[in-house]
């Protein structure tokens, strides 16, 4: 079983010194793209999952499966739900895997 990551945050982020990005309503994100996010900078008000507004880091959607092909097209899936203004994310996470596996594989790293 592989397992993907994909970080999903809204400017600054990474930038440290910035102004804080404003608190925003995650509306999109429902019960089920929850339970597939790390969340980071997230509060509560009332019953609806906000941003904190604290450094703009939303979270970690994360996805499995028995290819890492699939695992990575599932954690796209999860981020990809997630909407925030300006939303930030790495659509190519995991594409080079394989290159690199095979690069090892054929200096006998293993």
């Amino acid at each position: 079983t592989f397992s993907v990551g994909v970080v999903v945050s809204q400017p600054p982020w990474p930038s440290v010194g910035q102004p804080q990005p404003e608190s925003v309503e995650l509306t999109s994100v429902t019960p089920e793209v929850a339970s597939g996010v790390f969340f980071h900078d997230i509060r509560m008000k009332g019953n609806t999952l906000w941003s904190g507004g604290t450094d703009g880091l939303v979270g970690l959607a994360r996805g499995s499966g028995r290819t890492l092909f699939r695992a990575r097209g599932r954690a796209l899936v999860t981020a990809n739900a997630i909407r925030v203004p300006a939303r930030q994310l790495r659509p190519d996470i995991a594409s080079n895997v394989d290159a690199s596996l095979a690069m090892l594989e054929e200096i006998s790293f293993w």
